[in-house]
């Protein structure tokens, strides 16, 4: 089981970094309940969007928009467990995540790339997905693998499935050094 380097513990002497006060993340959480509240999120997943709604968000079906209450997200963040861990393919592999620990990913879900073997830019593709997954899970520095790009060869109905089973199906295809050729994707 992987646990990363804790964040904002002090490992030396000497020189220490605080980016944000205690004011400044107050702020940034009320601009994120605002945004939550106000703007919301976009959901694909009419299931997802179901359970919002049952837990007494309000949902639009047609723009497939979810606003979550205030309440909903303090009692969320009240009740969530102190730590918990994503399960790796192989146990070794599994990642630890709690309050100030370190975890890198590829993150955002890119509508356009630049093909590595043309140098055409262009939309993503579902073998961009899997061709992203396979390099993500080959570095090391990577803890976990998620969505990488959103395929735009496949209808928004069912591109989390795609994307989904493009991710797990990719993993790295030579030995990852001292990793013994298996993944760090995590499902």
């Amino acid at each position: 089981m992987k646990r990363n380097i804790m964040a904002g513990n002090q490992t030396q002497s000497g020189f220490g970094l605080d980016v944000f006060t205690d004011a400044d993340l107050e702020d940034i959480h009320l601009a994120t309940v605002e945004i939550l509240e106000r703007t919301g999120v976009y959901l694909q997943c009419k299931e997802a969007i179901k359970i919002f709604e049952d837990a007494g968000a309000d949902v639009n079906y047609d723009s497939h928009i979810v606003r979550i209450p205030a309440y909903m997200l303090e009692d969320a963040i009240r009740t969530a467990p102190p730590k918990f861990v994503l399960c790796g393919r192989d146990p070794k592999d599994d990642v630890v995540l709690e309050k100030n620990r370190v975890n890198f990913l590829p993150f955002g879900e890119g509508i356009m790339v630049i093909d590595p073997f043309t140098g055409e830019y262009r939309k993503s593709l579902k073998k961009d997905q899997a061709r992203a997954c396979r390099l993500a899970d080959a570095l090391e520095s990577y803890d976990i693998v998620e969505y990488i790009v959103a395929p735009q060869d496949i209808h928004g109905e069912v591109m989390c499935l795609h994307t989904y089973e493009a991710s797990i199906h990719n993993k790295a295809l030579t030995p990852i050094p001292g990793n013994h050729g298996t993944s760090r994707i995590a499902h």
